[in-house]
C-alpha cells in the first residue's frame, strides 16, 4: 500500500492485483453501462482473491448477488463475467412493456392492448363499416319508377292542327277526357280555333301513323276551353284532380312548335285562393315548367298520381334580337310564367257539355 502511494505521487500508479475488479456483463457496451449507472442500476463485482461475489449498489439499484451464480463465466482477464437475466427495472423511471404489475398502473393509463382489447377494436370497426354501408345504401337508393305513369299520360295526349281555307294554320295540343267504343273526346284551348272561319282540324295520335279528322263539339264562352270529337279512335281518358300544393311536382305533356311530343317536369308555383287569403293549396294557376308555341292545350299532370291538374292556357315569352342582317328575333319562354286552366273550371265545362264517358 505504501509503495502504491509513492508511485501515485510521482504520477504513476501501479494496479493492485488484489483490488476488486468490476465484472463485465455479456454483450454490454460501454454506453449501455454508462446509461445503467446513470439510472442507478446495480453493478456486481467479484473479488478474485476472496472467491466470493460482492454487490455494490447505488441508490435505487437491485440486488446483484442473485444473478451471479447461474450465468457466471470466466473473463479473459481472470475475473468472472456475470450474465444477468432479463428483469423489469424497478427504479420508477421506465417500465418494460411486458410484465407490468396492474397495481402499479396509473389511473389515467389506457388498458393493455391484449386479446380482449383487440377484439373490442375489431367489433367497433365492424360496426362502423356496417353503419357506413347502410348510409351509403340509403343515399344511393333508386328513385321510384315513374315510367308507367308517364306512359299513361302520353297515351292520353294528342297533337292538333287547325288549317284554314286561306292556307293559314295553327298547332296545339289536347288531352283525352272521355271515350266510348266509337270515338274519343279531346279537350283543348279555344284560342286554337280562332279566328272563327272554315277550317279543317286533324289529330295526330302518338304511336299511330297518319292523321285523323276531328270535329268541334263545344266551345266555352266563359273560359278558354273547347272539346273536339275524334271518330274511330278510342284512347284512354284522364282523371281530374282539383287541387295541389305549392311545390308539388308536375309533368307537362305537349307538342311544342308543332313537332315532337315532349315531357317537361316542373313544380306548382302558384295556386288560386280566396281574396285576401295566402293559399298554399288549391287549384293550380301557374307552374314553372317552360312552355312555348304549340304547347297550349297540353296536360299539366300531378307527377305522383298522374291525374290532370289542368291544361296549358298560355305562357310569357322574352323576345331576343339576333345580330343578323336582316335582323331577326326569337321569342323564348320564361320559366315560372306558364298559366294553367285548372281542373275545377274544366269539370264545370264538361258538366255542361256532357260528353259520353267510358
Amino acid at each position: 500500500m505504501g509503495g502504491g502511494h509513492g508511485q501515485a505521487r510521482d504520477g504513476l500508479r501501479a494496479r493492485d492485483p488484489r483490488a476488486p475488479r468490476p465484472a463485465r456483463l455479456a454483450r454490454q457496451r460501454p454506453r449501455a453501462r454508462a446509461r445503467r449507472r446513470t439510472r442507478g442500476g446495480a453493478r456486481d463485482v467479484l473479488h478474485p482473491a476472496a472467491g466470493g461475489l460482492a454487490a455494490r449498489r447505488r441508490a435505487g439499484g437491485a440486488a446483484g448477488a442473485a444473478h451471479a451464480a447461474p450465468g457466471a463465466a470466466d473473463d479473459a482477464r481472470g475475473a468472472q463475467a456475470l450474465v444477468r437475466g432479463a428483469r423489469a427495472r424497478g427504479d420508477g423511471r421506465q417500465q418494460g412493456a411486458r410484465g407490468r404489475d396492474p397495481r402499479h398502473r396509473p389511473p389515467h393509463a389506457l388498458p393493455p392492448a391484449g386479446a380482449g382489447a383487440r377484439a373490442d377494436v375489431r367489433r367497433l370497426l365492424a360496426l362502423a363499416a356496417a353503419a357506413a354501408l347502410t348510409a351509403g345504401c340509403a343515399v344511393a337508393a333508386a328513385p321510384p319508377d315513374r315510367s308507367p305513369v308517364i306512359r299513361r299520360l302520353v297515351a292520353s295526349t294528342v297533337q292538333l292542327r287547325a288549317e284554314r281555307e286561306d292556307g293559314g294554320h295553327r298547332w296545339g295540343s289536347g288531352v283525352v277526357v272521355a271515350a266510348d267504343a266509337q270515338r274519343s273526346w279531346v279537350l283543348t284551348t279555344r284560342h286554337l280555333l280562332e279566328p272563327v272561319a272554315r277550317r279543317e282540324i286533324s289529330v295526330l295520335v302518338p304511336g299511330r301513323p297518319g292523321r285523323v279528322r276531328a270535329e268541334l263539339v263545344a266551345a266555352s264562352d266563359e273560359s278558354d276551353l273547347a272539346v273536339l270529337a275524334v271518330e274511330g279512335v278510342r284512347l284512354p281518358p284522364v282523371t281530374l284532380q282539383d287541387a295541389a300544393r305549392l311545390g308539388d311536382e308536375v309533368w307537362v305533356v305537349s307538342f311544342p312548335w308543332g313537332r315532337r311530343l315532349t315531357v317537361v317536369s316542373g313544380v306548382v308555383s302558384q295556386v288560386a285562393g280566396a281574396e285576401g287569403e295566402v293559399a298554399i293549396e288549391g287549384p293550380v294557376r301557374q307552374v314553372d315548367a317552360p312552355a312555348s308555341y304549340g304547347a297550349s292545350g297540353g296536360g299539366v299532370f300531378d307527377a305522383a298520381s298522374g291525374r290532370l291538374l289542368g291544361i296549358v292556357e298560355g305562357y310569357r315569352t322574352a323576345r331576343v334580337m339576333l345580330q343578323r342582317s336582316p335582323e331577326r328575333s326569337v321569342d323564348l319562354p320564361v320559366p315560372g310564367e306558364t298559366t294553367v286552366l285548372a281542373a275545377p273550371a274544366i269539370r264545370a265545362f264538361l258538366e255542361r257539355v256532357r260528353p259520353s264517358r267510358r
